[in-house]
């Protein structure tokens, strides 16, 4: 049974591992768009951390249990030890290198100039105060922001404001118009699969005031 125990535990830790490197990598894109802060991305990285070194211990437990089981049945033999030996000289758990880099130049540059740069700033202003839209991604980098338009093909319209503080611009992508928080929350749901970040649901009125201020 405690071979067995071991067996299972192994495949969870190994589907757990898999998961949290999913996560961690979405984390790595949604702070890269500025959906998520650098606090997100470490409690994501200690996750997919704790889940490797669980995996590993299990492991070493699935070693002892079944070098225990053998030596009770009397079928412990030298050629076992070998085994185990060998085996332990590999890495089973290979060290993860996060394959989305943390963006920290402002050199991706500027996308077409058929994006009209006014009409996609001004459709907030034809939109219902009380209804919701999806924050997609914000940033000091307009050209950034274009890129990404220009490059993803979203099922709802797209649009970025800009917002002035002294002489600092943010700009932040925006898509949709939703009547309400439960139809932003489900199509945030699907916009999060195909984007592999997670869209900030925000109320219309709420990003008015941000440009009014």
């Amino acid at each position: 049974m405690g071979v067995i125990d071991a067996m299972n535990k192994n495949l969870a830790d190994k589907e757990a591992v898999k998961s949290n490197r999913s996560a961690y990598e979405a984390m790595l894109a949604s702070y890269n768009y500025g959906t998520r802060t650098m606090t997100d991305v470490l409690t994501s990285e200690t996750n997919l951390y704790q889940s490797q070194n669980d995996f590993v211990k299990d492991q070493y437990t699935y070693i002892v249990q079944t070098l225990t089981l053998k030596k009770a049945a009397g079928t412990l033999s030298t050629s076992d030890l070998v085994a185990v030996n060998q085996w332990l000289q590999h890495d089973r758990v290979k060290s993860y290198v996060p394959v989305i880099p943390i963006n920290t130049k402002k050199n991706i540059p500027k996308a077409s100039a058929a994006i009209n740069k006014k009409s996609v700033s001004n459709t907030l202003k034809g939109l219902n105060p009380n209804h919701y839209v999806l924050q997609i991604l914000a940033g000091d980098n307009e050209g950034k922001v274009l890129a990404f338009m220009r490059t993803h093909h979203l099922p709802v319209k797209m649009f970025y404001v800009t917002i002035t503080n002294g002489d600092e611009k943010i700009y932040k992508l925006m898509a949709g118009d939703y009547n309400n928080l439960a139809l932003a929350e489900a199509a945030k749901t699907k916009l999060a699969k195909m984007l592999n970040l997670s869209p900030w649901p925000r109320k219309v009125q709420s990003i008015q005031n941000e440009l009014n201020n």
